[in-house]
Formats: C-alpha cells, structure tokens, sequence
C-alpha cells in the first residue's frame, strides 16, 4: 500500500464522512441497529482489513484495500458510526444538547484522525530514511572490502 499524504488524508476523510453520516443519523433517530450485529460487522471489518494486509505484505496488490482504499474506508466508516452512535446514545444526553455534541465530536474525531495519519506517515518515513542509510551504510562497507 503506497504511503502518499494525499492519499492518505483523502481515504481519512472518507471514512470520517461516512462515520459522521451514519452516527449524525442513528443518533437523531433516523436509524436503529441493534448493537450486537454491528457490533460483529465491526469485528468483521477488522479481520478483512488484516487478510488485506497479509495479502499485501505477500506481494499480492489485488485486493479492494490496495485499489481502493477510500471505499473501504468509506464502507468501515458507515459501520463504525452506526457503533460510536451506540456509545453515544448509552451517555444520555438531553435532546437539546445532541446537535452540539454531534458537531464537536466530529471535529474532535476529524482532528484526532488527522493527527493519526501524520504521526504514521511520520513514522514510516523516519524508518524509511533509516533502512535508506543503513542499506547505504552497508553498500559502503562492501565496497572498502
């Protein structure tokens, strides 16, 4: 899976789209999931997230995840709001207070997941930048011999 910052930030919009459509919509009432299934479909995203990155791991680049990130994310999105609005309903906030509270929690869950994609993107190109001087470090080291 390619490591592009607007990719990444891209696919990180979708998914908190889609997160904030199906928790704005299940906590006003629109919707009504009972929590067990998707409680499991979560479960279920999360292990095909992991076969798909296996699978890439293995070479093997074929897989929605790898081709199309931002629907998968989009997809896990709708489910993980469906789950945050079960988190949110058990809190029992007055009516009067959901619309606000529905707006800050998805800036804060913007702003976090944002942080997130950096920090990672950070991460992967401090090791990226290391594993580079090391290889060259050892090309080095071959060359003086």
């Amino acid at each position: 899976m390619g490591y592009n910052v607007q990719a990444a930030v891209d696919t990180e919009h979708h998914l908190i789209v889609a997160h904030s459509v199906t928790l704005t919509l299940a906590t006003l009432g629109y919707i009504n999931m009972p929590s067990a299934p998707v409680e499991a479909a979560i479960a279920l995203s999360i292990v095909f997230l992991c076969v798909e990155i296996v699978h890439a791991q293995q070479g093997r680049r074929d897989g929605l995840t790898y081709r199309s990130p931002w629907v998968v994310a989009f997809l896990f999105g709708l489910l993980h709001g469906l789950g945050f609005a079960g988190a949110l309903s058990e809190i029992g906030l007055p009516p009067s207070e959901v619309p606000l509270a529905l707006l800050f929690f998805n800036i804060g869950v913007e702003i976090g997941q944002l942080i997130f994609v950096f920090a990672a993107l950070g991460v992967v190109a401090l090791l990226r930048s290391a594993a580079d001087k090391t290889a060259s470090m050892n090309s080095l080291v071959r060359a003086e011999r």
